[in-house]
């Protein structure tokens, strides 16, 4: 119950704090390592790692009560034991992306109530050890960072298949006009005789101009004849 500008009013159900699963999905995260997460079936955590490490660089353990990553020439990168709650050892996994350690720890236990499926603040279990080569503030600062060059390369990328797209449109408007030019080069030359055409056939063509020749001279002569033919009768 509670009283605002004098008028008394009543809460109905539990607030957030009241809330055992509320308040364990959105607690803030406590100790010397706070980049995970956890869903009812697992729990994810993502580490910064040392410059151009491999996978054959890292020795990662697995238990069910614990976790603990090593570089082979650093030393040790996290160590957690023992785990807020057991893990399936044999289902949890871990994997390099990037310049970061991805690992995936699947619960073995969820609980009896949805509140118990998930860990709360603490990746440890009370008076745990948790110890990290960064601390929580070089991780987030590593995080941001690592989020916002994912940021620029996907916007590169973005950026990149814009233009290889606006290339192929050009290509296709060119492979379109050069088509259409071909059409009416074809078209115009369907019109015109070949020149093939022509030279097979030039022999006839003198020989029709010979004889067109021949019957104008014929015509004439034939009508020089006829003009003359009076005046040598008279």
């Amino acid at each position: 119950a509670g009283e605002a500008g004098g008028v008394r009013f009543e809460t109905k159900g539990p607030s957030m704090l009241d809330d055992p699963l509320l308040r364990n999905i959105s607690c803030l995260k406590e100790g010397t390592f706070t980049s995970w997460s956890d869903t009812r079936e697992q729990v994810s955590l993502s580490l910064p790692l040392p410059h151009a490490t491999a996978r054959r660089d890292l020795v990662v353990a697995i238990t069910p009560t614990s976790l603990s990553i090593r570089h082979r020439h650093v030393g040790l990168l996290l160590e957690v034991t023992p785990l807020a709650k057991l893990v399936d050892s044999s289902a949890s996994t871990w994997y390099i992306d990037g310049p970061m350690l991805c690992c995936v720890l699947v619960k073995q236990d969820y609980g009896r109530t949805a509140a118990d499926q998930y860990w709360g603040a603490s990746l440890t279990a009370p008076s745990g050890i948790l110890e990290c080569h960064l601390s929580p503030r070089d991780v987030s600062t590593f995080v941001q960072r690592r989020e916002r060059e994912l940021e620029r390369e996907a916007a590169e990328k973005r950026a990149l298949r814009e233009r290889e797209a606006e290339l192929e449109r050009i290509r296709r408007e060119c492979e379109s006009q050069a088509a259409a030019l071909r059409a009416e080069g074809a078209s115009a030359e369907a019109n015109e005789p070949p020149s093939w055409w022509i030279l097979d056939h030039l022999h006839l063509i003198v020989a029709g101009v010979a004889v067109l020749v021949g019957a104008v001279r014929m015509y004439v002569v034939f009508t020089h004849m006829i003009d003359r033919a009076p005046i040598d009768a008279a």
